[in-house]
């Protein structure tokens, strides 16, 4: 009788183990852990797709602010160059005009020596004639 009366308590040991396996089964069935872990990673695999969108929109903006530099660094040498040519071309016609200043007072002066020595001629000339 001692073995029926252990297998009698194995049984009951059993079935009670199998209720436990129930529970904890329908509990995690109740939980919906496996839904849950599925939205989980598709929400994550949004974001991921959103961050790797993100970063390429950061690409771009950030080739074409280098782009932008580039030609904004490109337009101030060009203004600069600009300033300095209107610069040139504005020095050039100053000294110019004194230079042309210049040589009109060296030639009205050249012109006024010359007509004095002329004169001063003129005015030797009859004197050389009457002493001779």
């Amino acid at each position: 009788m001692d073995l029926s009366r252990n297998l009698r308590e194995l049984l009951e040991e059993q079935k009670e183990q199998a209720k436990k396996v129930e529970a904890a089964l329908s509990e995690l069935e109740g939980a919906d852990y496996l839904r849950e872990n599925q939205r989980l990673r598709t929400e994550n695999d949004g974001y991921r797709r959103q961050a790797e969108e993100q970063a390429q929109i950061i690409r771009q903006l950030q080739e074409e602010n280098k782009n932008l530099r580039t030609r904004l660094t490109e337009q101030m040498y060009a203004q600069r160059d600009s300033l300095l040519s209107s610069a040139r071309r504005e020095a050039d016609l100053l000294f110019g005009r004194e230079e042309a200043a210049a040589i009109n007072r060296l030639a009205d002066f050249s012109a006024g020596v010359r007509a004095r020595l002329a004169s001063l001629r003129a005015s030797l000339e009859p004197d050389a004639a009457a002493e001779a």
